[in-house]
């Protein structure tokens, strides 16, 4: 949704992203200064590696390589590192007329406790709004539809199937017995033990 060309990105590039970013901050904390704060992070070569190596090798329309490089200027830059950074605000969830507001945000945490990372991240709504990535609300309605017949469809493929007449075969007893015919045809096992008696009954220079 949102793209001129759907892509198949997946966690391969999530995983090689995340590798580079900890192999950079490594390198960083190896030089002279070991604080994490004060360290020279340059978001201009993270937002390359990951928006134009990463993620953009596998972009090839004009308009979804700047629809990309938007999205990474808007969540890859210096403002992050500032206190409880917040990337955008959306309604959640309505109770007794009241509308319900979360923000996407770096939680603020001076002491860098790992457990306030952790209660923040167990707030984040489950399904994520589409307005979060800068969809219209009826995106989210055309991708659920769109995976519900896709489920539906295999779901249905998977299924044995049916025969009208008592003489047919299914699918199962079809797979079987093709199998068997590729068995037939294929030549006798290997047997190292034969092959050298075979060898050594061979006249030659040794």
């Amino acid at each position: 949704m949102g793209w001129c060309v759907p892509y198949e990105f997946n966690n391969a590039d999530l995983e090689a992203s995340l590798q580079f970013v900890e192999k950079y901050l490594n390198s960083l904390i190896s030089g002279p200064s070991s604080n994490l704060s004060t360290l020279p992070i340059s978001c201009t070569v993270i937002k390359y590696m990951v928006v134009e190596i990463q993620y953009g090798g596998k972009i090839t329309d004009d308009l979804d390589r700047e629809l990309f490089i938007a999205y990474g200027d808007d969540y890859i830059k210096e403002g992050i590192f500032g206190n409880e950074h917040t990337f955008t605000e959306i309604v959640t969830e309505e109770s007794g007329g009241g509308k319900l507001r979360f923000k996407y945000k770096i939680p603020a945490n001076p002491n860098n406790e790992i457990s306030k990372y952790r209660d923040y991240i167990n707030d984040v709504p489950p399904i994520d709004n589409p307005e979060v990535f800068g969809l219209h609300t009826n995106a989210d309605l055309t991708f659920r539809l769109k995976e519900s017949l896709e489920m539906i469809t295999t779901l249905s493929e998977t299924r044995p199937k049916d025969t009208n007449s008592g003489g047919g075969q299914t699918r199962e007893e079809m797979v079987q017995e093709k199998a068997k015919e590729i068995l037939t045809k294929l030549p006798p096992d290997y047997l190292i033990l034969d092959v050298r008696k075979q060898v050594e009954k061979v006249q030659g220079p040794r």
